[in-house]
């Protein structure tokens, strides 16, 4: 393990992908900061800032891939929560990123049982949630008041 000394030096190495290169220098601050928030991101800005409109435009959330001098991460989804400082090794010289498609910002879907039919419109505040509390509970809510007398549809915690 390095030193305090040593892992507090500012960190800089080259940030490629998508056709664009940039260099990124971490101070002791950033590198405590996600890797998300101190690498991908900084990154995704100035990716996009420099699009055309109507241009691919790329989100953090769509990162897929990291790969550090070469050496690809087998666990991208636990790097972005870590520490850039963990991330990337105070000897590392480039961090190439990958990004597949964004995530949707919004969900249509049809939820039916018996005669009751509703259409659901998830945005990105419902795309957050549980299946549970995003589409059940508020199936179940129509359901009840469109079919007072019936029994209603058991839910998974209730079976």
């Amino acid at each position: 393990m390095a030193d305090v000394a040593g892992e507090q030096a500012p960190r800089r190495f080259k940030v490629a992908g998508e056709g664009l290169e940039l260099t990124i220098t971490l101070d002791a601050k950033w590198q405590a900061r996600p890797f998300q928030q101190a690498v991908a991101l900084p990154f995704v800005k100035k990716f996009n800032s420099q699009q055309r409109e109507g241009g691919r435009q790329l989100s953090v959330e769509a990162l897929c891939g990291v790969q550090i001098d070469g050496a690809g991460l087998s666990r991208v989804a636990d790097a972005r929560l870590a520490a850039a400082g963990l991330v990337v090794p105070p000897a590392a010289s480039r961090v190439e990123l990958t990004f597949g498609e964004p995530p949707p910002t919004e969900l249509r879907l049809r939820v039916a049982c018996g005669d009751v039919s509703v259409k659901l419109t998830l945005d990105k505040r419902w795309l957050g949630k549980t299946v549970a509390e995003a589409v059940v509970k508020p199936f179940l809510s129509v359901y009840n008041r469109r079919q007072p007398t019936a029994t209603p549809p058991r839910t998974p915690e209730q079976a």
